[in-house]
C-alpha cells in the first residue's frame, strides 16, 4: 500500500504536467482574456516550463513541488477562458492533495518513506490514496490535455516531455 500511495501522488502530479497548472478560474477566466492577459498568460507557461519539466523526471524535493504548485496556482490565475475550467479541474486537484498531504502532516516526498507512512493512521492512509486516485482520474487527464493543446497552439509552447 505504501507504494501505491506513492506511485498515485506520483500519478497526480504526471498528469498534471502537460497542463502545469491550477487556480480557482471562475473569476479570474476573465482576466486572462485580450490579447495583454493571453501574452501574461503565456508568457508565466514559458517561464515555469523548465520547473515543469521536473514532474516528468522525478527530480523532485519539497521545496521543488512547493514551488512548482506555487507557480501552477499563479498561472491559473491568468487562464483565458477556453481553459479556465481546465485548469480550475487541475487546481482542485492540486490543492486537495496539498490539504491531504497537511491533514495526514505528511509531505509528498514522505510518500516514498516507509517509516513516516508508519506513523500515519492507516485507514487515513487509505483514504487519501482513494482520493488522490479520484483526482488523478480521466477528467484530471483531460484537462492536463487540452491545456497542453492549447499552450501548444495559442502561446508555441510544448509543456510535455512526450
Amino acid at each position: 500500500m505504501m507504494r501505491t500511495l506513492g506511485l498515485t501522488g506520483a500519478a497526480v502530479l504526471l498528469a498534471a504536467v502537460p497542463g502545469c497548472g491550477g487556480g480557482d478560474s471562475a473569476t479570474e477566466a476573465d482576466s486572462g482574456g485580450g490579447a495583454a492577459g493571453a501574452e501574461q498568460y503565456c508568457s508565466s507557461l514559458q517561464k515555469a516550463q523548465q520547473e515543469f519539466g521536473a514532474l516528468s523526471s522525478g527530480q523532485l524535493s519539497g521545496a521543488n513541488l512547493d514551488r512548482i504548485f506555487d507557480r501552477m496556482h499563479t498561472i491559473a490565475d491568468l487562464a483565458p477562458q477556453p481553459v479556465a475550467d481546465e485548469w480550475d479541474t487541475l487546481d482542485r486537484g492540486i490543492s486537495q492533495m496539498q490539504t491531504g498531504l497537511q491533514e495526514l502532516g505528511l509531505r509528498f516526498e514522505d510518500l516514498s518513506d516507509p517509516s513516516k507512512l508508519q506513523s500515519v493512521d492507516p485507514q487515513k492512509l487509505r483514504k487519501f490514496g482513494q482520493d488522490m486516485e479520484k483526482v488523478g482520474g480521466q477528467k484530471f487527464q483531460r484537462a492536463g490535455d487540452t491545456i497542453e493543446k492549447h499552450a501548444r497552439t495559442e502561446c508555441g509552447i510544448k509543456l510535455s516531455q512526450n
